[in-house]
């Protein structure tokens, strides 16, 4: 869904492709989690992949009932932005402030677990 809609004209590939990669990486993150923990969790800040899609599928409404919100181009810092790309940048930084979090808390207790090991 997010290569979708980079490639239309209402969002950057860019934007499109950073969203993706993230979400890629969540999913590594669970199947990591899944090996190591025995711990099969796909919902992160109590949104999982149904309610994400839920979300996208309400935005794409919006933008189809109201072509000129979808088409309008706000300029942020320079750059040349539409609502889709603002809300791709919303998307990117809670997936990253997720993904950390996230990551830093499993590495916390894969140390706690692993036993220290002895010099060689």
């Amino acid at each position: 869904m997010f290569v979708g809609a980079g490639l239309s004209p209402l969002m950057n590939l860019d934007m499109a492709l950073a969203a993706f990669i993230l979400y890629l990486f969540l999913t590594i993150n669970v199947s990591i989690n899944a090996h190591l923990k025995s711990e099969f969790r796909l919902t992160y800040a109590k949104l999982g992949p149904t309610e994400f899609r839920l979300l996208i599928v309400i935005a794409n409404t919006v933008l189809v009932a109201s072509p000129s919100i979808a088409a309008a181009a706000y300029t942020i810092l320079g750059f040349s932005l539409t609502l889709l790309d603002i809300v791709a940048i919303v998307v990117i930084a809670l997936l990253a402030c997720i993904y950390l979090i996230t990551v830093i808390s499993d590495a916390r207790h894969y140390a706690r677990i692993d036993p220290p090991h002895k010099g060689v």
